[in-house]
């Protein structure tokens, strides 16, 4: 699957990362979220006009993109028992996980940042 990133949004993505995947055809909210891993990243971005020759779908006309290469973990999503097969242009919202921490240090996080300005 390919993915989109601006350049404002690709500073800490790289390869493994996990990705969440919400497809508009298929609800998250009743399907639940889809999942992949990052495969690739382009090392250049790509202008609004490239993009729109080969995507018509893509509705960024100012920013330059990223293209993130994404790996599904299944190549199908399981509908009330029944198996549908992604299809080429689907859209969906892609949520990269870039940093993992534990509950507390997230809650803990600007208390020891204080902490360290003040010494």
């Amino acid at each position: 699957m390919e993915l989109y990133a601006p350049n404002r949004a690709i500073g800490f993505i790289k390869e493994g990362q996990n990705v969440g995947l919400r497809f508009d055809a298929f609800p998250y909210e009743k399907f639940g979220v889809q999942e992949g891993t990052v495969i690739s990243i382009s090392q250049s971005t790509l202008s609004p006009q490239e993009l729109k020759s080969r995507d018509q779908t893509i509705r960024n006309d100012t920013e330059t993109l990223y293209r993130i290469i994404v790996q599904l973990k299944k190549p199908t999503i399981n509908i009330y028992g029944s198996e549908y097969a992604y299809r080429v242009g689907m859209s969906a919202i892609a949520d990269i996980q870039v940093e993992t921490r534990q509950l507390y240090e997230w809650l803990l996080g600007p208390v020891t940042r204080i902490q360290g300005k003040l010494e």
